[in-house]
């Protein structure tokens, strides 16, 4: 009878002790699946934030590009726009100084009382940039007669309005190949001022080019 009792209390033992370890064992496995949720769950948070960082620095990227893409091509407008107005720029320039070369010659081959008068400055002005006292007026046949007319009155003018004795000669014996105007020298040919229509208007256009530039910017 007590052999048959504790066989009994051995076999509620033995099944106490499945079930603890089955309880055991679930708790585990619950634990085990809570916490591989909780795992996906964190890596699946971890994924969309990813995502979303890397979304946001494609957005950025592609922002990035298309402004860089706007700028240069803004760039290459504001050079073709540069390069246009420049052009146009330079043509007004050659323009307004091929109209003043054009009636510079018109008067020039007239010969008349305006041309006589550019004449004798263009002379003046080339012997104020001679210090010797004897001077050569070399110039175009055309010229020639017209300076020979008034040779006279030329070198008292001369001399009045430099303050200064000079001795003028006109050389026929080699005539220039210019539209106009003289070229002035000493006896020697040591020194010499061009001022001939060519050399003057070369002059001119290179005083009143930063002139017209700064117009035609304004």
């Amino acid at each position: 009878m007590a052999a048959k009792f504790e066989e009994l209390e051995s076999r509620e033992l033995l099944n106490v002790i499945i079930e603890e370890v089955k309880k055991a064992a679930e708790e585990e496995c619950r634990r085990i699946i809570e916490e591989a949720k909780r795992e996906a769950a964190k890596i699946v948070e971890e994924a969309k934030q990813e995502a979303e960082r890397r979304r946001r620095e494609l957005e950025e990227r592609v922002r990035r590009e298309a402004r860089l893409k706007a700028r240069r091509r803004l760039a290459l407008k504001r050079l073709e726009i540069r390069r246009n107005f420049l052009a146009a720029r330079e043509g007004v320039i050659r323009e307004i100084l091929e109209e003043a070369r054009r009636r510079i010659l018109e008067v020039a081959e007239g010969g008349g009382e305006e041309y006589r008068r550019a004449l004798k400055s263009l002379i003046k002005e080339a012997v104020s940039n001679i210090s010797s006292r004897k001077v050569v007026i070399r110039c175009n046949a055309r010229d020639y007669k017209l300076i020979t007319g008034m040779f006279q009155e030329l070198e008292e003018e001369v001399r009045r309005e430099l303050n200064r004795e000079v001795e003028l000669r006109v050389d026929g014996s080699l005539f220039l190949n210019c539209a106009g105007g003289v070229l002035v020298s000493d006896e020697e040919g040591r020194e010499y001022f061009n001022n001939t229509l060519e050399a003057r208007l070369e002059r001119a256009k290179e005083e009143l080019l930063p002139r017209l530039l700064q117009s035609l910017l304004a």
